[in-house]
């Protein structure tokens, strides 16, 4: 039971910020090599004057 306690005392509130951010931003880092293609694309239409 003592290892428990030592556990939660560790958990802080930036330690829990720190960790939501990791799993927010890792579908996107993840995801973004297989979708450049496509902002690349988009970037040159828009940036292609008339």
């Amino acid at each position: 039971m003592d290892s428990f306690k030592n556990v939660t005392n560790m958990v802080t509130p930036v330690s829990i910020r720190a960790a939501i951010t990791v799993v927010t931003a890792m579908p996107i880092v993840l995801l973004y090599p297989f979708l450049q293609k496509y902002f690349v694309t988009g970037l040159t239409i828009g940036g292609v004057k008339e």
